[in-house]
């Protein structure tokens, strides 16, 4: 999967396990040919689930991440390399794996996993008894204890949490990591295509060297180092008829006829 930040809140896009997106991929795909052409998008969703989604539409906010499948890898490189069009707009796509997403079990209360992989015993999020949240018979305003770090806050409350941050870096990392897979894959050569007749054809061109520095300024109207070329005895001399230079061959005049006959 790519992930696809800046994308408009106000796109359609259905959430859910069960929704369809066929015809925003479509569109996507048709709309990108000319970038990443070959492309079939398998899988359209919001990097948020639909709680989170209300809550940014609801503070204001105006774009978020899409996150986008493939059916291969080669379709995910082209998507990474030429970028997607989504509604008219030329969107970057970065490398995307599900380990960088947030995650926290309702079951056990420990981040990285949900509750449907959780083989872990329930814990309460007031008090860290081995019981679920609704079965907690404590009272509003008594002590609180986290399931992770055991301070005195609920499980989902994450500022004052010690296990969420550790947890939060080692998704920061993962995800510098992820950028740099990003990068190494936009900036990776294409190999040279080879001809039938065995021929390599070269594609990028060859970086132009840059010209000699210059001992004296250039003079305006006359080419440097003309002098020094003029010196080499295997450069030949123009010289007019009646003209005198130091060092220059006698040459012949050349009489021109100006009468107009033919003879």
């Amino acid at each position: 999967m790519v992930e696809v930040p800046g994308v408009p809140l106000s796109t359609r896009v259905v959430c859910g396990k069960d929704g369809d997106n066929t015809l925003i991929a479509t569109a996507i795909c048709e709309a990108s040919r000319t970038l990443a052409p070959g492309l079939r998008i398998t899988r359209v969703q919001w990097l948020y689930s639909r709680a989170q989604l209300d809550r940014l539409r609801e503070a204001g906010k105006q774009r978020g991440t899409l996150l986008l499948g493939f059916q291969t890898q080669e379709m995910r490189r082209k998507a990474i390399q030429g970028g997607l069009v989504i509604g008219a707009e030329l969107f970057e796509a970065r490398q995307f794996d599900k380990s960088i997403r947030e995650t926290q079990c309702f079951k056990c209360l420990q981040w990285g996993h949900t509750q449907h992989a959780c083989v872990k015993p329930a814990r309460c999020a007031r008090c860290a008894g081995p019981h679920g949240y609704k079965e907690c018979a404590r009272k509003e305003g008594e002590p609180l204890a986290c399931a992770n770090c055991g301070k005195r806050h609920q499980a989902w409350q994450r500022r004052n949490c010690t296990a969420y941050q550790t947890y939060h870096d080692s998704i920061q990392r993962r995800r510098i990591e992820m950028l740099a897979q990003t990068y190494s894959i936009r900036t990776a050569r294409k190999a040279q295509p080879t001809l039938a007749d065995g021929w390599t054809r070269v594609t990028n061109k060859r970086a132009r060297e840059e010209s000699p520095k210059e001992s004296q300024p250039r003079r305006i109207g006359r080419p440097t180092g003309i002098e020094q070329a003029a010196k080499d005895p295997s450069q030949a001399r123009i010289v007019f008829a009646g003209s005198s230079h130091e060092g220059s061959q006698q040459q012949p005049e050349i009489e021109m006829d100006t009468t107009g006959s033919d003879e």
